[in-house]
């Protein structure tokens, strides 16, 4: 599983799969902290493939979990290498 990047405060983090992929959902919820305060629910998805990591992300996730879009996004997303 990959590691929360250190710049990051603490928060959960799920396997998730994402067009076929292993990937690591990660919910960020509002929090004060020392490098600032994150106002509102996050997800992002890191979804590694070998040397490189592509990540989506939804900043403004209502209730913590994905919106009803993003979801849609994440569920159509296909990728080709």
């Amino acid at each position: 599983m990959a590691a929360i990047p250190p710049f990051l405060p603490p928060c959960p983090t799920h396997p998730a799969t994402i067009a076929g992929r292993a990937a690591v959902e990660l919910i960020q919820h509002p929090i004060q902290w020392t490098n600032g305060l994150i106002d509102f629910p996050a997800t992002t998805f890191y979804i590694p493939d070998g040397a490189v990591i592509l990540v989506i992300s939804e900043v403004h996730s209502p209730g913590g979990q994905p919106s009803d879009t993003f979801a849609h996004m994440l569920a159509s997303l296909t990728i080709t290498s």
